[in-house]
């Protein structure tokens, strides 16, 4: 199958120059995630092929979790990216009951990438491929 790609892009002058690339390669396994709310919705409101992601913290969501998951799903953004200790099974469940996925970052060891799957998140980020595919094997397969 088709292997997705997830870029962080961190210079707002690269956004055009790298749709233009995207979008001669394959957009839709492309989950672009970008820390500003206004670029994620601006982003999403334009209708391209790619997934765009906002990467934020719980204490950057101005008016909580539930607002801000509500205005991201009205714009159309696929995902919420979160550091991993930000999420639980509630916020998660949030975001699912918005039609949003729930990403997570910085899980670096076993039981944190444990309870980030077992909580349910969607997508994980961690420096340690090697780790992920061996929780995610024992996890994932002992869940389902």
């Amino acid at each position: 199958g088709e292997i997705p790609i997830s870029l962080d892009l961190k210079d707002d002058a690269a956004l055009e120059p790298l749709l233009a690339v995207i979008g001669d390669h394959r957009p839709e396994r492309i989950w672009l995630c970008h820390p500003s709310a206004e670029t994620v919705t601006s982003l999403a409101d334009r209708g391209l092929d790619l997934r765009v992601v906002h990467s934020t913290r719980v204490d950057r969501m101005a008016g909580g979790p539930e607002r801000w998951m509500a205005r991201l799903a009205s714009h159309g953004v696929a995902a919420v990216n979160l550091r991993h200790d930000d999420w639980n099974g509630g916020l998660v469940t949030m975001a699912h009951r918005f039609g949003l996925l729930a990403f997570g970052w910085d899980l670096q060891h076993d039981h944190v990438l444990q309870s980030g799957l077992l909580m349910g998140l969607d997508a994980v980020y961690s420096d340690r491929a090697d780790l992920m595919v061996e929780v995610a094997e024992r996890e994932i397969g002992r869940s389902r």
